[in-house]
């Protein structure tokens, strides 16, 4: 009865390595063994099945069900349906247990088995490929995945992972980051010199790279890269000499070299499910960020055209209201709001992820070979290797540009806001590095934010009341596995957390070696304040008259003040006056109008607009007229209708001794006019 316990126990602990998750366990040795099962394995299915373990890092899969932390966490997304980081909870623990389970042992076996004489020639191996390139890619992906889950946790198990059977290690240690790092190093060191450009690796297997040994290099040169540049705070020295290692290997550099993962039949891609509206399931939670929104219409950044779709989860917008080529027609959604009603406002106007990004079998960026121009460009001007820090940062955001199918590069990178300039370098690099990240790898991006502290992310006045007055800076391991079946390691690892050695999203992990800015996003930016063309041409079609209980008609107001019943006239905002918009004509003059931030709405000041039988009209809305059943004020219907509630008075307004009684009042109809 010991012994069996033993097992189960050993199995428990050993699969799971005590790091997080929720994944069911599979495995207990020949105690569960089917004798249906094909007992032999082919390296090239366990690196393909490794694979499937990357999306993770960028979206999830179908085993996390919703919850795209990763791109909340870098800026990127923001929810639609709920106040999330706010009063309600979030994600702050990370599960790694399926990557030690399945994609951590799987590369392990690929190894493992190249490395034995008595298997490493036999069908099920060699069909994959040369056992040095085999053996080469597993260590590159295997680094890319103890590098991500450390960046994650922080602390991570790596020299005593996966030594259950072979070492009888049944409570592995955790290494420090520092550690970590280091083991890891020197591990892609030495695949990357083990790549045997004149060996094969199979096609279909490799769905990474194609069995493209060139790009596995440039991929193995590039990690070591991203990680070198991490230690330019807590250890600059040492993240030169590795990053020059590096980089003189060689990274990416084009476009195609980039490291994008192809969803297929057997690992779907969540956005599918989250967000395409031809799927009948959708829930539709996902929304772009604000601040990535609202950065991107500030450079005029054409990239905006192709990471996000002006329609949102409320049907299509009217485009000629918002323009699908114009910057001002997209917002994004605030993270972390106090309810989700304050949420819920800006599902008329925000903007949604781009449809090219929602196919069941999209390829989506993981490393793209904009990161590591932008990450190479940050080395320059560290002074890290030689190069030109302007031609590389450049270089990178063309290279963004080209991989999303964006136009305009070259003025771009030319333009004021984004022309490089040495003072302010680093600002720049990683900025553009952040944006050129969207739906990539966002711990990478997350990762950037924590060490550089840009760009500035303010949090929601939700997550500021329930004291998450940043975002986080690491994720918690899983309360069900570390602490309970490795209890010694696992109190061991987060004392080396700081500031307080406290295993929650208010540690650092080692490279972060300070708290980052803190901010509330104001009540502004809290509420949608939809931006009107510069010229939006509107073409009245009357008067819903309120006091005959009619539908739009061409009341006598109508007919005597604008002298005709129908007519077109253009909205615009008073270039000297920001907020004050101006419909002209409008009777004899032209109508001013006021835009209120804080309920999306128009307001009408009373104003002189014509004259009825010779005496002047005086136009306002109810809420200036101080009427106390308002508010009514302009407002746009679901199809784009802009209705402005006014009263007309003749002689003047309301207690003015020329005021001589209402004419009318009731909702002026404008319909927008189609390009």
């Amino acid at each position: 009865m010991k012994k069996i316990f033993a097992i189960f126990v050993s199995v428990l602990v050993a699969g799971a390595l005590f790091l997080n998750g929720c994944q069911a366990l599979h495995d207990f040795g020949d105690i569960n063994k089917s004798p249906n099962s094909p007992s032999t394995a082919f390296t090239s299915y366990l690196f393909t099945n490794a694979c499937r373990y990357i999306p993770q890092f960028v979206l999830g899969n179908a085993t996390n069900g919703y919850d795209p932390w990763q791109q909340e966490w870098a800026g990127y997304l923001s929810e639609s349906k709920n106040n999330q980081y706010g009063p309600l909870s979030t994600t702050s623990s990370f599960g790694s247990t399926s990557f030690y389970l399945y994609a951590l042992k799987n590369l392990q076996m690929v190894v493992d088995m190249n490395e034995d004489p008595d298997q490493k020639d036999l069908t099920n191996v060699s069909a994959f490929g040369t056992s040095a390139n085999q053996i080469a890619a597993a260590k590159t992906l295997m680094a890319f995945y103890y590098m991500t889950i450390s960046d994650i946790n922080g602390p991570v198990i790596i020299s005593e992972a996966l030594k259950g059977s072979s070492e009888d290690i049944w409570t592995p240690k955790y290494d420090t980051q520092e550690e970590a790092y280091t083991i890891l190093n020197n591990s892609l060191a030495e695949a990357y010199r083990q790549f045997d450009e004149n060996g094969t690796l199979d096609a279909a297997a490799d769905v990474l790279f194609g069995g493209n040994i060139a790009k596995w290099k440039k991929f193995n040169a590039s990690l070591r890269m991203l990680m070198a540049i991490k230690l330019s705070d807590v250890d600059p020295n040492t993240g030169k000499t590795r990053f020059a290692a590096a980089y003189n290997d060689g990274g990416m550099t084009d476009v195609a070299d980039g490291f994008y993962y192809s969803y297929d039949d057997l690992n779907w891609n969540m956005l599918y499910y989250w967000c395409n509206p031809t799927y009948s399931g959708a829930g539709f939670n996902a929304v772009p960020n604000y601040f990535i929104v609202e950065q991107m219409k500030e450079f005029k950044d054409n990239r905006m055209f192709k990471y996000f779709d002006i329609e949102g989860y409320r049907g299509s917008r009217d485009e000629s209201i918002f323009p699908r080529d114009q910057y001002t027609s997209f917002y994004g959604i605030p993270f972390g709001l106090e309810s989700n009603s304050d949420v819920t406002k800006w599902m008329d106007c925000c903007c949604s992820v781009n449809s090219s990004m929602l196919a069941m079998d999209a390829t989506i960026p993981v490393i793209p070979t904009a990161r590591v121009l932008l990450t190479e460009a940050e080395a320059a001007y560290r002074g890290w290797i030689s190069a030109d820090a302007k031609s590389l940062y450049e270089a990178g955001i063309k290279a963004s540009f080209e991989q999303w199918g964006a136009t305009g590069a070259d003025a771009y990178v030319k333009s004021p806001a984004i022309a490089y300039n040495a003072s302010k370098g680093l600002e720049q690099i990683a900025l553009q590095r952040w944006i050129a990240g969207y739906l990539a790898d966002g711990v990478e991006a997350w990762s950037d934010w924590r060490r550089l502290d840009i760009p500035r992310m303010p949090v929601g006045p939700g997550a500021n009341n329930v004291g998450n007055t940043h975002y986080p800076y690491r994720l918690a391991f899983s309360s069900s596995y570390d602490p309970v079946y490795n209890e010694e390691n696992y109190a061991a690892a987060i004392a080396t957390l700081k500031p307080s050695g406290q295993d929650n999203i208010h540690n650092r992990v080692w490279w972060d070696v300070a708290d980052n800015w803190e901010g509330v996003l104001t009540k502004e930016q809290c509420t949608p304040s939809v931006e009107i063309p510069a010229k939006w041409e509107v073409a009245y079609v009357g008067v819903y008259d309120v006091l005959g209980g009619g539908a739009a008609n061409e009341s006598p107001v109508g007919a005597d003040v604008f002298g005709h019943s129908n007519f077109t006239t253009t909205l615009y905002e008073d270039v000297n006056h920001p907020g004050t918009f101006k419909l002209a004509p409008f009777g004899d003059t032209e109508l001013m109008l006021n835009w209120d931030a804080a309920t999306s709405t128009f307001y009408v000041p009373n104003q002189i607009v014509g004259s009825h039988d010779g005496v002047a009209v005086n136009v306002a809305d109810r809420d200036t007229d101080q009427d106390s059943d308002g508010p009514y004020r302009g407002e746009w219907d679901e199809d784009g209708n802009l209705y402005i509630y006014v009263i007309y008075r003749l002689g003047g307004a309301r207690g003015t001794p020329e005021n001589q009684g209402i004419l009318n009042y009731g909702y002026d109809v404008f319909k927008p006019v189609a390009n």
